[in-house]
């Protein structure tokens, strides 16, 4: 029995998966093991007649937080902005450097024959999806504070809400930090020093945190997909699948905070090349792009979802 028929024994009625990627540099192979281990379980689905969509989002509210790789001190004025914010790398047609790096991916998809629904976060946010999720979070901000450190072992201020607003001033968002919320709007400060690799420009105010003024931390953010598309299967990397890890955190807050419960998980195993990790925006490894050209279409989706999801791949591209 192929892995993904497994999953029919652990799901009823109709079913949404869910997989997302933040275009933060040009996206190695190993982000597409998890792409093609959702679009695997979507066939299946699809074959044995079962109600499925497949969504696949754009995370480009997400804070540029390193210069990608070979795009030189140029791109230092933009860390802390949003992804969507800051422009495309010279030449590049695109409208930003989000758009710049997830439409080479898309087109490996097209390669590979994957046909998600694709939904953008800019669009999620500012179209007031995420309203009614953002108000709860906001309004339960002690008990994720609490959540965090019954499951992680992290501990949060009583100042500390979950929500990155954009600055009004600056516009940066990994630099901002909301320390209060009164039903309609958040208190916020853009720090100097809140990370070390973006400077804050110290504006205080009060603003909205509804309609794409801001964003939920992603292991928030995770939380309101769940609820509002909603999701019944997602997997995640073993990074995040950790015991007492994000995973771990998002489903306990789903389940107290919005009285759900979490989608099935598929926690799958790293693509390796020649042994190593890869990250898109320290430009390690192969491309996506680069592997779909190397590699038979048939053979690189073979590669990815042949093994069960719980064991690694490693490609050494000499043997």
């Amino acid at each position: 029995m192929f892995w993904a028929d497994e999953i029919l024994e652990h799901i009823q009625g109709e079913q949404t998966i869910n997989d997302s990627k933040t275009p933060s540099g040009r996206v190695h192979v190993g982000a597409l093991r998890g792409v093609l281990i959702h679009d695997a379980v979507f066939q299946v689905l699809k074959e044995k007649k079962v109600p499925v969509r497949y969504l696949y989002g754009v995370d480009d509210y997400d804070p540029v937080d390193e210069i990608p790789a070979g795009m030189g001190e140029i791109y230092r004025e933009h860390l802390g902005k949003p992804l969507f914010s800051a422009p495309p790398p010279p030449g590049s047609s695109a409208g930003d450097m989000a758009e710049h790096y997830i439409s080479e991916f898309f087109d490996v998809f097209k390669d590979l024959e994957v046909h998600p629904e694709i939904y953008r976060m800019r669009d999620v946010y500012r179209s007031g999806r995420f309203n009614s999720a953002i108000d709860r979070i906001l309004s339960h901000a002690a008990d994720v504070r609490r959540i965090y450190f019954e499951v992680s072992n992290s501990v949060r201020p009583e100042s500390w809400f979950p929500f990155q607003t954009i600055c009004e001033q600056c516009g940066r968002i990994g630099t901002t930090e909301v320390f209060a919320y009164d039903g309609k709007e958040v208190s916020y400060r853009c720090r100097r020093d809140l990370v070390k690799w973006a400077e804050g420009c110290g504006y205080e105010g009060k603003v909205s945190p509804f309609d794409g003024k801001g964003k939920l931390p992603w292991k928030l953010e995770w939380v309101a997909k769940w609820a509002e598309f909603p999701v019944t299967i997602e997997g995640a990397g073993k990074d995040h699948s950790t015991r007492g890890g994000s995973r771990d955190v998002s489903e306990k807050i789903l389940r107290e905070v919005f009285g759900l419960n979490p989608p099935l998980n598929i926690p799958y195993e790293f693509f390796l090349v020649g042994g190593a990790k890869m990250s898109s925006s320290k430009g390690l490894g192969a491309s996506a792009r680069e592997m779909c050209d190397f590699l038979p279409q048939d053979l690189l989706r073979f590669l990815m979802i042949r093994p069960k999801p719980q064991r690694p791949v490693n490609f050494e591209p000499d043997e």
